[in-house]
């Protein structure tokens, strides 16, 4: 069905095409879903902030719930969207989108702009002069201290949780390069796994490993025993239910009164904002040599008011 929908999608972005090509034309590709509310937050910001005259054509990757073996096939459509409709500029969000598609996109002579992007832009593209956009940082050494003073507690020892994708792998050699991070008397442990029963197992050892606090990352990409996708709502509120440690997140869509209780967490709406801004100023002449990528670090204390 998520194959149809998405054979559809394109044919009906394909037939505005013509229209496309009589105004400034943006092509913005998601990574993920519409579903995923990461991908709501900065989508949102980034349609009220760019060009009321320009038009704004998206196709989604799916890369959070289809397997790897398909990311090349959605890469490949995605390029051939972009050959059709002739873009202004092309937006790539989060590190799936720009890995696969930013080099060849750059090679069309077409300015890129990302966002979302937790790795290393070099690594993507030959050369930096083609790309420009908005860096994400998770807030690890400024979460934990702010956690402990707003709630008066003295959680020394983390957890966290991150499954194996993308932006997982490239958290830990962009970020945070070891798997335990000690700083000012707190230790965080990165931990990452592969499925379902993994997280399950990783969440109810935590107490008796001596961990005070779990911290949800990334966990988007789980799978069960059957090989199905499990969505991050379902693995966030079975942690909340079953962990007997207090639970905090990075980013606002892992919190509410049934997930985490909270934390410093980043939102996609910033990220949205700077890359619409950034897109305007390259649709109104600007070269992108002359503007500069930036760390979007907004992050703002969110409590879901059950924890």
């Amino acid at each position: 069905m998520r194959n149809l929908l998405c054979i559809f999608i394109l044919v009906c972005l394909m037939a505005v095409s013509s229209e496309a090509a009589q105004a400034d034309c943006v092509v913005l590709v998601n990574s993920y879903h519409q579903g995923y509310r990461w991908v709501q937050s900065y989508r949102k910001a980034f349609v009220d902030n760019i060009a009321k005259d320009a038009m704004v054509v998206e196709v989604d990757l799916d890369t959070k719930r289809i397997p790897r073996s398909e990311y090349a096939e959605r890469a490949r459509k995605a390029l051939a969207l972009i050959d059709e409709v002739k873009p202004e500029v092309v937006v790539l969000a989060d590190d799936n989108a720009f890995a696969l598609l930013a080099e060849e996109v750059a090679t069309r002579k077409i300015p890129v702009v990302f966002l979302g992007v937790n790795s290393n832009p070099r690594n993507a593209v030959t050369s930096l002069d083609t790309v420009v956009g908005v860096l994400e940082r998770p807030l690890v050494k400024r979460s934990i201290p702010i956690i402990n003073e707003v709630l008066n507690k003295d959680f020394r020892n983390f957890l966290v949780l991150f499954d194996v994708s993308t932006t997982s792998e490239v958290l830990f050699n962009e970020v945070f390069h070891e798997n335990s991070i000690k700083f000012m008397g707190y230790t965080a442990e990165i931990r990452t796994v592969a499925t379902y029963d993994e997280w399950k197992k990783a969440v109810l050892a935590a107490p008796g490993q001596g961990f005070d606090a779990i911290m949800l990352g990334v966990h988007n990409t789980l799978r069960d025993e059957d090989g199905r996708h499990v969505p991050y709502r379902k693995v966030a509120r079975w942690t909340n239910i079953y962990s007997t440690l207090p639970l905090f997140a990075f980013w606002d869509f892992s919190v509410s009164s049934d997930m985490a209780c909270g934390g410093l967490v980043l939102f996609g709406g910033p990220q949205g904002e700077a890359a619409a801004q950034l897109t305007n100023r390259l649709l109104e002449g600007a070269n992108i040599v002359q503007l500069h990528t930036i760390t979007a670090e907004r992050g703002k204390l969110m409590f879901s008011g059950a924890g």
